[in-house]
């Protein structure tokens, strides 16, 4: 692109300097003027200059020494512009727009939100994808499960101190509504308290030993969570007696413990006195509890006995709870852990 500078010494007349100017935009360009400027002021004076390839070129001049031309086509715009005492320059950006090529074109048009939104929809693509493959995987094999989503981070990985196969689905069930993939494995522990807990406090320690003895007989493992659900009895109330389940949790890496209780379920005079009854008075851990379990006197499902409720139900809401509990609690500690870093 050509570049003229005019000295106002040498040019007096401001038309003559707008006729010169579009004169060199012709040649350069291999265009035709198709009007002349206009006599008159020069901030009146407007030129159109059209090349051979059908494109035009505006050209006005204002007041104060400036001209301004802008092109109607596809090769961008030519600005010419009065420096002080060195004359009119003119200026083609048209070759940044041909080296952008269409797609940088289009993406300096839009800016970057474009590209944001095409990279969400990618990354929701490809995990749609990976989901539905897993999903089929899974249902021909159910065993792959816990192979396909070992290193996932929103997965958590648990070991179960129970063999009752309502309380182990109802844990799974319950953690699968907080976390995307649950791994459950089961054991069975013992604690050194009576077999029905009598009080909170006699629940809980219980949960705690049976945690405690299940993680002394099994290896170390970076990550795995136990949980333990403990059967157990409370007087509320004066003389009104309810079953309950506890359910403790213990993620020694974190060394975090979270507790939590199931819905009560109240006991008729009847079952109470059935369970003192089967329990001697020599009991040695009478104090902490009776002899015999609820699954001993009434059923396994016991929770149905009393209110018509699955055990397995009454175990996924609790588990649910305890689940939003220890997902709150960790990212709680993670927070703080990140800003007295900052700090």
């Amino acid at each position: 692109m050509a570049t003229m500078n005019v000295g106002s010494s040498d040019i007096t007349n401001q038309d003559e300097i707008a006729r010169e100017m579009a004169s060199a935009i012709a040649d350069d360009s291999s265009t035709k003027t198709s009007s002349n400027f206009d006599q008159g002021e020069l901030g009146q004076s407007t030129n159109l200059v059209s090349s051979e390839s059908g494109s035009f070129v505006r050209i006005s001049t204002t007041e104060g020494g400036k001209v301004a031309a802008s092109q109607a086509a596809k090769t961008g715009t030519v600005a010419l512009n009065f420096g002080e005492g060195s004359g009119p320059v003119i200026q083609d950006d048209s070759s940044q727009v041909s080296s952008q090529g269409v797609w940088g074109w289009i993406s300096s048009a839009v800016g970057s939100d474009i590209v944001e939104t095409t990279q969400r929809l990618g990354r929701n693509l490809v995990k749609k994808t990976k989901d539905s493959v897993d999903s089929v995987i899974t249902t021909l094999d159910p065993g792959m499960e816990d192979y396909l989503h070992k290193t996932d981070s929103d997965t958590i990985n648990i070991l179960i101190t129970s063999t009752d196969e309502e309380i182990i689905d109802g844990i799974k069930d319950g953690f699968k509504q907080v976390f995307s993939h649950v791994l459950v494995r089961h054991q069975a522990s013992r604690s050194s308290l009576a077999p029905l807990p009598n009080s909170f406090s006699s629940a809980l320690k219980s949960a705690k030993q049976r945690i405690s003895n299940l993680r002394s007989s099994t290896p170390p493992e970076v990550g795995l969570v136990v949980i333990a659900v403990e059967e157990f009895i409370a007087e509320i109330m004066p003389e009104m007696w309810f079953g309950m389940l506890c359910l403790c949790l213990d993620d020694s890496s974190q060394k975090l413990e979270v507790e939590t209780f199931s819905q009560a379920l109240a006991l008729p005079n009847d079952v109470l006195k059935k369970l003192e009854e089967l329990t001697p008075s020599t009991y040695s851990l009478r104090w902490s509890g009776l002899s015999v379990s609820l699954a001993d006197v009434l059923q396994s499902n016991w929770t149905n006995f009393l209110a018509g409720v699955p055990k397995r139900q009454v175990v996924t809401l609790a588990a649910k709870t305890l689940a939003g509990q220890y997902r709150e609690t960790v990212q709680r500690n993670a927070s703080l852990i990140e800003n007295s870093v900052t700090l």
